[in-house]
Parts: C-alpha cells; sequence; structure tokens
C-alpha cells in the first residue's frame, strides 16, 4: 500500500488521500497489517502511540471495496439531507451508530448517546454551511463500499443512529 501511516487524528484531509481508516484497537489487526506488506517500522509506531495513555491511532485500510470487520472504522461519504443539502463526512463502521461531518479541518461528531453535544455539533454544522432554517435530520448515505457480510454501506441517518 502506498503512503501507510500512522495518524493520531483523523481530519477530513487524510479522507481524500484513503477513504477509509481504521481506529486501531486489537492485536489482531496487526496480522492482517502485516499481511498487506506494510513495513514493520509503521507496526512498531502504532504500538508505541496505543501504549501511551490509551490513545487509538489510525492507519488507512486497502480496500477491494470490501469493509473488514473492525471495532471502529470510519468511512469517508457524502450525506444528503431532505432538503437536497450535501455534506461530506464519516459513518463509524458500515452500519454506523456515529457520524462525522466534515467542518473545515474538522470533524464534528454525532453520538445519539451524547445528546448535549449533538445539539452543538448541529448548531455548528448548521452554521457553518448557512442551513440554521433547515433540519439535518434524517440524511441519506451512500458508498462504494460492502461490508464483510456481502452487504452495500447505505442507508439513512437519524438522531436514534442508522436507521
Amino acid at each position: 500500500m502506498n503512503n501507510f501511516r500512522i495518524e493520531r487524528d483523523l481530519t477530513p484531509l487524510l479522507f481524500a488521500e484513503h477513504a477509509v481508516w481504521s481506529e486501531y484497537y486489537d492485536f489482531e489487526e496487526l496480522e492482517e497489517i502485516r499481511s498487506w506488506g506494510i513495513e514493520e517500522k509503521f507496526i512498531d509506531e502504532l504500538l508505541k502511540i496505543a501504549k501511551e495513555g490509551g490513545d487509538h491511532p489510525y492507519y488507512p485500510v486497502p480496500l477491494d471495496e470490501v469493509i473488514p470487520d473492525r471495532m471502529r472504522i470510519f468511512i469517508y461519504t457524502k450525506f444528503k439531507t431532505l432538503n437536497g443539502y450535501e455534506l461530506e463526512g464519516v459513518i463509524c463502521n458500515p452500519d454506523p451508530f456515529v457520524i462525522g461531518i466534515f467542518v473545515d479541518d474538522e470533524i464534528v461528531i454525532f453520538n445519539p448517546n451524547l445528546l448535549e453535544f449533538w445539539q452543538k455539533s448541529e448548531s455548528i454544522v448548521k452554521k457553518h454551511f448557512g442551513i440554521e432554517s433547515f433540519e439535518l435530520f434524517p440524511m441519506n448515505y451512500e458508498t462504494p463500499y460492502q461490508d464483510c457480510d456481502g452487504n452495500s454501506v447505505k442507508g439513512s441517518y437519524n438522531k436514534r443512529g442508522n436507521v
């Protein structure tokens, strides 16, 4: 895989290089990463960051259009609101409970378990895109990928998560 690297934080710019990033969680992932032909220096860096106070580093996932099964995998997508607004962002896992919308150089997170942060995120996104008078949710999304069971990674995201 060309330009493989380890990152401490995800940013919208990273998704311009790789459409799918995984958050490192489990030693079982290392075997698959090695099978991609990734140099050991990157694996050492990944493990070093993971041992520094509980951080979970991120790494790009090479794809053949099938999303591997992971604890947390972030997939680039374009969301479309009912009013026709198109927003770039990510879904967390093929059946997302959490999503993120790109706002400048950050990813604004929507998690239905954190409603106080949800309201702040919604306000940031609406203000940034000038759509304060419209509802953001539900939002439809579609990717060119399939999950590990062969299902298309697409759907509609609402305040309760993926519906």
